[in-house]
């Protein structure tokens, strides 16, 4: 499974977000982008989009963390929670299989 946890803090306005994203299989050959968002420390809303290819899903997940980090969203590492090294969505999931 892909994970990518981004958080954004604003301490003046007291707003800590979070919002983070998975590509799974399905069971029919598809794939699909599950999203999860609210603030640090609550239960967030999900939301699921489904996918034909796994090309696809990543493609979208990419454009989401693009918009996310131009409002100021950044990547943390999803096992231990750390700063990621990179924006790019495609290198924290990894090589599209061929």
């Amino acid at each position: 499974m892909n994970h990518l946890y981004m958080e954004r803090h604003d301490d003046k306005d007291n707003m800590h977000r979070f919002y983070q994203m998975f590509v799974t299989p399905g069971l029919f050959d598809d794939w699909s982008l599950i999203k999860e968002w609210g603030r640090v420390g609550s239960p967030g809303t999900v939301r699921k989009e489904w996918f034909d290819t796994l090309e696809e899903a990543i493609a979208a997940g990419n454009k989401l963390c693009a918009g996310k980090c131009k409002k100021g969203y950044r990547p943390l590492r999803a096992d231990d929670l750390r700063p990621a090294t990179t924006m790019d969505f495609t290198v924290i999931f990894g090589e599209v299989p061929a």
